[in-house]
């Protein structure tokens, strides 16, 4: 799939964030460099990591260091299985656990918030949120974006906290993250989705899709890439059965060799007036 002349820039995580401009022949690669050696991930539940499954399997497949957060404990999930919510957010860290093994990431960071109440810890969160970047320093960020992907509350508010933790910066001026990038799938990629179980189906229904004028970044992904998310897929079980398992699967495979990222904000180099 090749991105659109105005979604043509390239993100290259390799030795440095790389973003170049690719208009006509005669245009001029506008680029910035950005070294990126650590991405901390951040999102609400053990098992939203493979959304963005095959971005993060590439960039610690290509050496970087890769972290991924989970604010919440998962609990009160369990679509296959009939565990008692303290048993189960056990066996959901388990979970996480094997599925950043299978994507090469670092541990997961689990922070433990009670599932679903996010909206209720908004203030912990942040501050929790906050203090896992200064201490780990990365440089990018990555989480869901407003949509949440299907529009989980849980997915909605803790992309609000990242955005505002992130927008606030350092505030005693030590190193901070220069980039915050929201994944984004395209209305194409999602009609192409063929599901094979209810889940899917809605799935389909729901999730929210950015236009592509808006998704700066395309990154090409590898077969096993792809295979690892797969791989990811099948650690929670506690979540999805076979078929579940194999209808996400297709839908990682549809999204295809290309990710699309937005970036949150851009800097002000100027100020100008409204248009």
């Amino acid at each position: 799939m090749k991105p659109s002349s105005y979604a043509c820039v390239s993100l290259t995580l390799m030795a440095s964030l790389l973003a170049t401009g690719c208009g006509s022949d005669d245009s001029e690669a506008a680029a910035e460099s950005l070294q990126v050696d650590t991405i901390l991930a951040v999102f609400a539940h053990p098992d939203d990591e493979v959304s963005a499954g095959p971005l993060l399997a590439k960039y610690a497949r290509e050496g970087k260091t890769v972290y991924l957060a989970t604010v919440t404990d998962g609990r009160w999930g369990g679509a296959s299985n009939d565990e008692e919510a303290t048993a189960l957010a056990a066996t959901r860290a388990l979970e996480a656990q094997c599925s950043t093994s299978a994507l090469g990431l670092a541990d997961p960071l689990l922070l433990e918030f009670e599932d679903g109440e996010v909206s209720e810890n908004i203030y912990a969160v942040k501050a929790t949120v906050a203090g896992l970047i200064a201490s780990i320093a990365p440089d990018v960020l990555l989480t869901w974006g407003p949509e949440g992907g299907y529009g989980h509350k849980d997915h909605r508010l803790v992309s609000a906290i990242v955005s505002d933790v992130f927008q606030a910066g350092s505030a005693d001026g030590s190193p901070w993250p220069k980039a915050l990038y929201y994944p984004g799938i395209r209305q194409v990629e999602l009609d192409s989705y063929a599901p094979a179980t209810q889940f899917g189906g809605v799935l389909k229904s729901i999730w929210g899709t950015t236009q592509e004028n808006y998704l700066q970044y395309a990154i090409t992904v590898e077969d096993e890439d792809v295979l690892a998310t797969k791989a990811a897929i099948a650690c929670h079980d506690s979540q999805w059965d076979e078929a579940t398992q194999a209808d996400l699967s297709v839908m990682i495979e549809t999204v295809g060799e290309t990710i699309y990222l937005r970036k949150a904000l851009q800097e002000g180099i100027e100020k100008i007036a409204l248009d």
